[in-house]
């Protein structure tokens, strides 16, 4: 009965970390093949940016006056300084792309594979709970299909943009 619990429980949790990050490799094949790859437009699901402060992590419900008030802080100087989080991700991946790949970016016309980029939640968070800090948050989805078919996925729950 032991030995099914453990068994059980590293069950579990191997289900649990391995849906934390999602990797489909670029095959040899499809490396080969694709030379010249379009990148769609980058697309935010998230009308409203994530914020997780310091104080919720301690404080739970009685933090919310906090919360709301960081918040609001935050989103008020996003509008007010026009920043654009998805022109600034897909001008960052398009530089990745010049720098780490031998593809080359058609801005129009025929490609061999498309790219779909999705940024699913943006914001700032705490690294931890014991942290008195928070750091820029960015969850993204991406793909790149080739003839309607997915042949590269990335999907990764929770990166937090370091250096910054």
């Amino acid at each position: 009965m032991k030995i099914m619990c453990k068994i059980s429980l590293v069950g579990v949790s191997m289900v649990v970390l391995s849906a934390c990050t999602t990797i489909q490799p670029l095959s040899v094949q499809n490396r080969q093949r694709i030379k010249t790859i379009k990148l769609n437009p980058v697309t935010v699901s998230s009308s409203s940016m994530y914020y997780y402060p310091p104080s919720m992590a301690i404080g739970g419900l009685f933090a919310l006056p906090a919360y709301n008030r960081g918040l609001g802080h935050f989103e008020k100087d996003i509008y007010a300084n026009h920043i654009d989080s998805a022109r600034i991700f897909r001008a960052q991946f398009l530089g990745a792309l010049d720098r780490n790949t031998h593809f080359k970016v058609v801005k129009s016309g025929a490609a061999d594979a498309t790219i779909n980029l999705n940024i699913y939640r943006y914001g700032f968070s705490i690294p931890h709970g014991l942290t008195s800090y928070v750091q820029p948050t960015l969850n993204v989805d991406a793909n790149m299909c080739r003839k309607g078919q997915v042949v590269w996925h990335y999907k990764n729950r929770s990166l937090v943009v370091k250096g910054t």
